[in-house]
């Protein structure tokens, strides 16, 4: 609960533009928590019975199955611009680093630790998310932040104390 109060005031809904497209894109992502959150004990129960690494090659080669004629249908309607190497670069990137490398680091920690707890470090993810934002992007920290900051790791600490 301690988690869920410091995301709410990391993100601060008081500030909100209910109209906008920032708006619908936080609510887009609380239900990206909601299927990530199910993705992780998931992966808790799978890896009771498979390798890390096959559970892991196994939810990609899903996620291809749908990712590959979405892909299809938006090239239809959008077309593909011109392919620097900084784009290039940028896409090796999201795929090796951000999402093929970052789940199985997270598939691994949830082989390892009880779903719960584990669960809880996605509640730092708005924290580093908006940290990142300050130190690369010179976004401002509000007092709101630093205590939503603040009850998120407390609370993880918490919970990570008592298992």
């Amino acid at each position: 609960m301690l988690s869920t109060v410091g995301v709410v005031a990391v993100i601060n809904p008081a500030q909100a533009d209910w109209g906008s497209a920032l708006w619908r894109g936080k609510l887009i992502l609380l239900g990206a928590a909601l299927t990530w959150a199910l993705y992780s004990v998931l992966v808790r129960k799978a890896t009771r019975r498979a390798p890390v690494l096959s559970v892991t090659l196994i939810a990609f080669l899903g996620g291809l199955i749908v990712s590959i004629p979405l892909g299809f249908r938006e090239l239809a309607s959008e077309p593909v611009g011109p392919l620097t190497p900084g784009i290039v670069a940028g896409v090796l990137y999201l795929g090796i680093v951000a999402t093929a490398i970052a789940a199985l680091l997270w598939n691994t920690a949830f082989e390892k630790l009880e779903a719960g707890p584990a669960s809880l470090t996605f509640f730092a993810q708005p924290l580093v998310g908006a940290g990142l934002g300050v130190v690369l992007l010179g976004e401002e920290v509000s007092p709101l932040f630093i205590f939503g900051a603040f009850l998120i790791l407390f609370a993880v600490n918490l919970a990570a104390s008592e298992g």
